[in-house]
This record gives structure tokens, sequence and C-alpha cells, in this order.
């Protein structure tokens, strides 16, 4: 049986990533940091007490494990300070301990979460190995230069290895703040959902098409950087419009309310052909299956609304 290391396997995506991994047949390791965020374990795979940024603790996890296979998930995605967080050099720091310690214990194949704003955005349509990296935020610049250093790393150690660049998601277990929940929220409420004039240009995937795009990825022998988006432009007003017919509130949207911030970028979109052609990976979820998926969650859920 292979056996994965999987970071952030409590988080938004790792979490979705889970069964994925055991029906193809990992054995499935995780770690966390603090048991109480956890709602359910999964009693089909192993956590470790291990945090991350604790060098000793995570050399004798990766000694202790000596898995075939890495999915790094890992970094602080707090919305409204992971752009400039200086927790981003910490976790610079301990990913290339992670990946050192992975090829030293027998590593065979890792798969990092690498991210858009990698990209210069100014091109607005992003296509791996050909659009510029220029990211603009400390996040961005830590990405680009972990990526960096892990390509050289494995190529020069013989590892197997992939870089997937996120775009934008949506989906359960979501940041309350977000864009998708936030709206949610509003219109179940009764309240105006303020936005910007909407018209900016983005690539929005579907949280467990983007997990299953990543477990695809860890089983190819695909190298390099692969965009996870889904090559679709939509603006934020045609998702937002989309969130309000599915709760009939369509009189509570208030566009134009909130500034667009002037460094907004009004384009970005993934190429999404390596992640379709040379993976063979579609996603299952158009946007409107997935906001409706997305919705049902949460008002089973109540998630703080008042129904």
């Amino acid at each position: 049986m292979k056996t994965i290391l999987l970071t952030g396997g409590t988080g938004f995506i790792g979490h979705h990533s889970i069964p994925l991994l055991l029906a193809e047949g990992y054995d499935v390791h995780t770690t966390i940091r603090d048991k109480t965020k956890i709602n359910k374990f999964n009693p089909d795979i192993q956590y470790h007490d291990c945090d991350l940024f604790d060098h000793y603790q995570q050399e004798q996890l990766l000694n202790s494990l000596k898995p075939s296979h890495l999915l790094h998930f890992a970094w602080d995605a707090i919305p409204g300070k992971f752009w400039s967080s200086p927790d981003n050099l910490q976790w610079v720091e301990a990913s290339l301990a992670l990946l050192r310690n992975f090829v030293r214990f027998g590593g065979q194949r890792v798969v990092f979460a690498g991210t858009c704003a990698e990209y210069d955005w100014s091109y607005g349509y992003c296509t791996e190995n050909l659009t510029p990296t220029n990211p603009q935020t400390l996040y961005g610049v830590c990405k680009n230069s972990l990526r960096q250093i892990f390509e050289q790393y494995c190529q020069q150690s013989g590892v197997s290895y992939a870089w997937g660049r996120i775009f934008w998601l949506y989906g359960i277990n979501e940041y309350p703040e977000r864009l998708v929940p936030s709206i949610i929220h509003n219109l179940v409420n009764k309240q105006p959902a303020k936005c910007t004039d909407g018209q900016q240009i983005r690539d929005f995937m579907y949280v467990e098409d983007v997990s299953n795009a990543f477990v695809s990825l860890l089983n190819s022998d695909v190298k390099g950087v692969v965009n996870i988006g889904s090559g679709q432009p939509i603006t934020i007003k045609e998702i937002v419009i989309e969130i309000s017919n599915k709760l009939n509130a369509q009189n509570l949207l208030r566009f134009g309310e909130i500034q667009t911030p002037l460094n907004d970028p009004p384009l970005v979109v993934a190429n999404s052909m390596r992640l379709r052609k040379e993976i063979n990976f579609e996603p299952q979820y158009n946007l409107s299956q997935g906001l409706q998926k997305t919705i049902d969650y949460l008002l089973a859920n109540k998630y703080n609304m008042t129904l």
C-alpha cells in the first residue's frame, strides 16, 4: 500500500481530498496542530499531532512514516490577512524542511499547492511556462520563491514532482468571510448584500473539483506547474446574481456600494488545457451545481443563519 502524508488535511481543500485518497488505496496520514478544531475524525486515516513549524517534530514524523507520497496544502489562508502575513515566511521555511525530509526518507512523488498569485496578473490569461511570474504580494512572492527552490531541488534529487497553481475556489467549509458564503449568509438572513460593481472576471472552481484535480495530479506522472482552474471566465456579478436567483433574493443585491480596490485586476483566468489534456481531468460540477450544493449544505447546517 502507498503511504501518503497529507498536510492541511483538516483544511478547506485537504479534508475533501481524504476520501479520494482512500479510494485510490493510499494509507493516509495527516498532520494536526489543534485537535479541538476538528469536528469529526475520519477513522480510516491516521492523525499525527505535529507542528510543522517545529522542524524536530517534522523530522521525527517523516522518519517514522517514510511516506512514498506527499501532498502539501498546509498554509495560513485567513481572509484579509494571508496576503501580507509574516507567517508566509515561516511557511516557506517549514515547507522546505518538509520537502527535504520527504526526500531524505525515501519519498517518491510530491505535489505542493501553489497559487495564481504567482503570475503577473496584468496578462489576464495565465498559461504555465508562458505567462511571466511577477507576484505583487508577500503571499505570492513566498509561494513563487518556494516553487523555484522546490522544482530545482526535486530535479536534482530525482524525485517526481508537480506544483498545482490554485485559482479561485468556493464550496463547503469555506471561510464565512469569503465571497460565496458571505453573500449566502446575507441573503438568507434578508440582509442587503453589498458588493463592488462586480465586473472583475475570475476563474472559479468548486472545492471538491479542486481536491479531485490535485489527487489526479498526484496519481499522474506529470511534472512541473499545472493550473488548477476551470478555464471558464465569469464575473463576480454573475456569481452573486446566480446565488440570489437560487435564494429568490435579487432585491437584496447592492452592486457598487463597495469600492473596487485600485489594484484589483480586471481579468485573471487559467489556461486549463494542461490539466484537461495531460491529466485527463474534467470538473464534475458547473457553477450552478457547485453553488447549489454549497447553499444546501449551509442551510442544512444552519451556518449561523436565521431560517
